[in-house]
């Protein structure tokens, strides 16, 4: 599978101008399709400059350029005192409202920050014991319905630490320090190859994933009635922003040749199967 670059960023990129100043113009993805990670809320901390909670209208924009869109979760600082199994549990249940309300799709990861080097027993334990509290959220049904999946980031050494000894299905986010101890990473930190020519100096951090299951996900909206088109055995939603569609079989009434959802009229068939997912038209 073919890496995909990507940026992360606390910047909202709010519009086309703003856009384009900051990520389209940049040579570091060279044309190719990337990525875009961005953070679900703002932090806790009072001392933060930075309004940097993902937006609605974000993410409609995204969808319009056919970028995806990495999620992260952080409001931790680095002092090992914040990461209680308490506080995993409280930002879990908070990321996963975050993710819903942005209509992130189900099955998708959010990367928790976990920014603090595992230097001793003691910040290792806590570390530990935080993530055990995000997943006491995420593999309960009841409070994570959409299924959305762990994802850390940190640096190389707490990545690997994580996935290797603790989680093994953990998507990974290494960045700085930056290293190549670790392999099994979904996305690494870059420091700019090429020069960075956008406006968000300071504000923007270039991405590599491995391979391209990285957990990016793009916003899709559906209007409410589905689509008659003349197929035998479904109907249709296409969503509002870019060319992908779901699917379902049609309804017979009683005489099984009218669909009472989507008016088509004709000989109904039952679908061998379903399309999964949002389908490219």
């Amino acid at each position: 599978m073919s890496q995909i670059k990507g940026y992360d960023t606390i910047a909202r990129l709010s519009d086309n101008i703003t856009l384009f100043n900051a990520i389209l113009s940049d040579p570091w993805h060279n044309g190719e399709p990337f990525f875009i990670a961005r953070y679900l809320t703002n932090a806790d901390e009072v001392s933060n400059p930075y309004d940097k909670k993902m937006t609605i209208p974000e993410v409609r924009l995204f969808a319009q350029n056919d970028i995806k869109i990495v999620s992260i979760f952080q409001e931790e600082t680095y002092s090992q005192s914040t990461y209680t199994q308490a506080k995993g549990a409280s930002d879990a249940a908070k990321a996963v409202a975050a993710a819903a309300a942005l209509s992130q799709p189900s099955g998708t990861p959010i990367y928790f920050a976990t920014e603090i080097e595992l230097t001793n027993s003691t910040v290792t334990t806590n570390v530990h014991n935080y993530l055990i509290g995000v997943m006491s959220v995420l593999s309960s049904t009841s409070a994570n319905p959409k299924n959305y999946q762990l994802g850390v980031y940190g640096p190389q050494n707490t990545c690997k630490k994580i996935k290797e000894d603790w989680y093994t299905n953990a998507y990974t986010m290494f960045g700085h320090p930056l290293g190549n101890s670790y392999t099994g990473w979904s996305i690494r930190q870059y420091y700019s190859p090429s020069g960075y020519t956008g406006n968000l100096v300071g504000q923007v951090d270039f991405d590599k994933s491995r391979t391209s299951s990285y957990g990016g996900w793009l916003y899709h909206q559906y209007p409410l009635l589905w689509k008659n088109y003349g197929n035998m055995a479904m109907h249709r939603k296409k969503c509002l922003y870019c060319d992908h569609y779901i699917y379902e079989a049609h309804t017979p009434d009683s005489t099984g040749t009218r669909c009472t959802v989507c008016g088509y009229e004709g000989p109904i068939i039952t679908p061998a199967s379903i399309p999964g997912g949002e389908q490219d038209e």
